[in-house]
C-alpha cells in the first residue's frame, strides 16, 4: 500500500477545507449563489435604495443528470473533510501526471469511492483555482463529458500520509486492487494465463537510471510543465517498481501498461536495448483490409480469417511482387508467377484455374493502389505528405489518418472534402484507395443496421478531427473501420510475444512494436519471427531498429 500521496500547500488545503465545509452547509455561501442573486439585484431591482437580501441557494447533486435538490448537508468534522479532499486531490492529480497533454478524464466511480459529496470538492477545488473543470457540448447543445486540467502543479507536493488518511488510501488501494483483478482476468480470458505470467515477469524486469533521467529531465524541460512532471512521474513509477504489470486490455485487444506509458526520449535510461517496430504501421494494415475487400467483394464485420490461407498466400505474392517492382502491377506477369508457384504447389488444375479467375479483379485495380500498397509496405507514406505541408511527422500522420480512417461518415461529404486540407491531400495521392476506404465503411455500417449492431447513444459524441473540422455521430456501429484495423494488429503483435516469450526473450509489446530488454537471439532472429507472423497474414511490413 502507498505511504505517500499527492496534496495541496497547507495553507491552501486549508482555505479549501474551510471552503468546503461552509459550501456544503451554507444556503447562503457565495459559490453556492453565483452571480444569479447579484443580476437580479443589480437589475430587475430597478437600482432603488431597498435593502437586498440574498435567498438562499440550494446544492444541486448534479445539474446535467437533475439528480434531488439539497438544501444543506449535515457540518463533517474538519479532519473528516480534510481526508476526503486531499483523496480527490491525489486522484486528480495523478490523473494529470498520467495524461498526454495535461487534461484528462475521470469517472465519477471512481471519485465516488472517496465520498458521495465529490462534486461539491470538484466545485471548491475550482473555486480556488485548483482545478479547471471544462465541461464540453455537442452543436445542439448536449452534455458531451468533462474535462480536467490543473492550474498550477506547483500548488502540488508529497506527503507522507497520517494514521487517518493512510487509512482512507489503504481502503481506496484495495478497491483498485480489485478493479485491477477484474481486468486481469479479462486479459487472461482474450489470451491465457501462461502468457500474461511471462508477460508481467517480462515488464518486472523493466529498470531504470533515475539519477540519470531526472537530471535529463531537469535539463531539457522547464520545471513544473506537464512534459517534466508527466516523466517524473514514470521514472519513479519504474524506480520504485509501482504497478509493472498488464493493467488492462481494450475492445480491439490493445494491451497496456507501464510500456505504453513510457515517454520515447526516455527509454534510453532503461534497460531497454532496442526496439522494433513496424514503419506506418496504421498505413500497412489498411493494405490488408483494401486488398481483401478487392479479393472478396466484400468485408464481413464478425470476419475470422484463418492464417495460411490461399487468401493470405495469394496476398503475400502481390506484396512481393509490387516490391520488387517498385510499385507497378503487371497482370499476365503477376498471374504467370502465381501459376508456377501453385503448380509447384502440387494444386490440381482446377485448383489452379480456380485461383487465377480469382485473381482477375486485380487486373481492373487502379495504379494508385498499387502504389499506396507498395508505399505502405516501404514504409513511406508519410514522405510526400511531410514533404508538401512542411509539418512535423506526428502533425501529418495524425491528422492525414483521422481525417482519411478515423472518421465516421456514412456518405461521403463533398463539402467535407473540400475544406479539410489533409483529406484532399490524401485524395490528391491515392483517389481511388479513399474510393475503397468510403466503400468498406458503407459496407461496415449496412452490415451493422441489418444485424442491430447499431448502438444509439446516450449523447452525441463529436470526434475532433483537426481543429477546424470535427464529426458528430448519434449513433455508432459496433464494428467500425479503425477497430478492424486495430484488432488485426493486436492479433499479429499477440502472437509474435507469445512466440518470443516460448523463445525465453524478455520483452513486452509497444501497440505496433516490440521493446527488448535481453534477448540470446540476434536482431535479425527476433525480425524473422515478427516477419513471420507477417507473413502468415499475408503482409510484408518494413521493420525498423531502434537502439537505446
Amino acid at each position: 500500500m502507498r505511504q505517500y500521496i499527492y496534496t495541496l500547500r497547507s495553507d491552501l488545503l486549508d482555505r479549501v477545507v474551510k471552503d468546503y465545509i461552509d459550501y456544503i452547509t451554507n444556503p447562503l455561501n457565495e459559490h453556492r449563489r453565483g452571480s444569479v442573486d447579484e443580476f437580479e439585484r443589480r437589475f430587475c431591482s430597478g437600482y432603488d435604495d431597498t435593502p437586498w437580501t440574498p435567498t438562499p441557494n440550494p446544492l444541486k447533486v448534479d445539474q446535467y443528470t437533475g439528480e434531488t435538490i439539497i438544501y444543506n448537508l449535515p457540518r463533517p468534522k474538519e479532519s473528516t473533510a480534510k481526508t476526503k479532499i486531499q483523496m480527490i486531490v491525489d486522484i486528480l492529480y495523478r490523473g494529470f501526471l498520467n495524461s498526454e497533454n495535461g487534461a484528462f478524464t475521470m469517472k465519477s466511480s471512481v471519485l465516488k469511492k472517496i465520498t458521495d459529496q465529490y462534486k461539491y470538492i470538484l466545485d471548491v477545488l475550482s473555486y480556488n483555482l485548483v482545478v479547471s473543470i471544462t465541461r464540453t457540448y455537442t452543436e445542439d447543445d448536449k452534455y458531451d463529458k468533462t474535462l480536467y486540467s490543473i492550474h498550477d502543479p506547483k500548488q502540488f507536493h508529497l506527503i507522507k500520509v497520517d494514521r487517518l488518511v493512510k487509512k482512507e488510501v489503504d481502503r481506496f488501494d484495495k478497491w483498485e486492487e480489485e478493479k485491477q483483478e477484474e481486468r486481469t482476468k479479462e486479459i487472461i480470458a482474450a489470451t491465457s494465463q501462461k502468457f500474461v505470467e511471462r508477460y508481467n515477469h517480462c515488464l518486472r524486469q523493466l529498470t531504470i537510471d533515475e539519477a540519470s533521467a531526472l537530471s535529463y529531465i531537469a535539463t531539457e524541460y522547464v520545471e513544473n510543465t506537464h512534459s517534466a512532471l508527466s516523466r517524473i512521474y514514470t521514472v519513479r513509477k519504474i524506480s520504485q517498481k509501482q504497478n509493472l504489470l498488464l493493467s488492462k486490455i481494450d475492445d480491439n485487444g490493445r494491451l497496456y501498461h507501464i510500456g505504453t506509458q513510457l515517454q520515447r526520449n526516455i527509454k534510453k535510461f532503461t534497460n531497454i536495448e532496442y526496439s522494433i517496430d513496424c514503419k506506418n504501421s496504421h498505413p500497412f494494415l489498411l493494405v490488408s483490409v483494401i486488398l481483401n475487400y478487392i479479393l472478396d467483394g466484400t468485408i464481413h464485420i464478425n470476419q475470422q480469417k484463418e492464417k495460411q490461407n490461399a487468401s493470405s498466400t495469394l496476398l503475400y505474392n502481390l506484396i512481393r511482387f509490387l516490391l520488387d517492382h517498385n510499385g507497378i502491377y503487371v497482370h499476365y506477369e503477376f498471374s504467370d508467377i502465381v501459376c508456377k508457384s501453385l503448380k509447384q504447389s502440387g494444386l490440381e488444375n482446377q485448383g489452379i484455374a480456380k485461383a487465377l479467375e480469382r485473381i482477375e479483379c486485380f487486373n481492373s485495380v487502379q495504379a494508385d493502389v498499387w502504389q499506396y500498397v507498395y508505399d505502405a509496405a516501404s514504409g513511406r507514406v508519410w514522405d510526400n505528405f511531410v514533404e508538401e505541408f512542411n509539418e512535423e511527422r506526428s502533425l501529418v500522420k495524425q491528422s492525414i489518418f483521422a481525417s482519411v480512417v478515423y472518421s465516421y461518415g456514412r456518405r461521403r461529404d463533398k463539402k467535407k472534402e473540400a475544406e479539410d486540407r489533409w483529406l484532399r491531400a490524401f485524395i490528391n495521392h491515392y483517389p481511388t484507395v479513399y474510393d475503397y476506404i468510403v466503400k468498406i465503411k458503407r459496407d461496415l455500417h449496412r452490415q451493422c443496421v441489418e444485424s442491430g449492431r447499431v448502438r444509439e447513444l446516450s449523447r452525441p459524441i463529436v470526434f475532433h478531427i483537426n481543429e477546424y473540422a470535427s464529426v458528430e455521430i448519434k449513433s455508432k456501429d459496433e464494428v467500425l473501420l479503425p477497430m478492424i484495423m486495430m484488432r488485426l494488429e493486436s492479433e499479429i503483435f499477440t502472437e509474435i510475444l507469445r512466440r518470443l516469450f516460448n523463445k525465453r526473450i524478455t520483452c513486452f509489446g509497444i501497440h505496433d512494436a516490440v521493446a527488448v530488454i535481453h534477448s540470446k537471439l540476434s536482431v535479425d532472429d527476433i525480425k524473422s519471427v515478427m516477419m513471420s507472423v507477417y507473413a502468415e497474414h499475408g503482409l510484408i511490413p518494413t521493420l525498423s531498429v531502434d537502439y537505446y
